[in-house]
């Protein structure tokens, strides 16, 4: 299992549409279920790609058709 810098973090949810940079992924790790999981090794954080992949999922909402639906 590869872990992801907070940068490639920040690069691979560009890759889904969903554009957080590494600053806020960093601002996001203070609060608790605010951002994806990460681990810590040492000193460094990493992502697993399967966690961001889950957050994603998460903040994104299922397909609608017209903005009263979202309400």
């Amino acid at each position: 299992m590869r872990l992801l810098s907070t940068p490639e973090a920040s690069e691979y949810l560009a890759k889904r549409g969903i554009y957080r940079s590494p600053q806020t992924l960093r601002t996001y790790r203070c609060t608790p279920g605010r951002g994806p999981a990460f681990r810590k090794i040492g000193r460094d954080v990493g992502y697993e790609p399967l966690a961001i992949d889950a957050w994603a999922d998460s903040i994104i909402s299922p397909e609608i058709n017209s903005t009263a639906e979202a309400a």
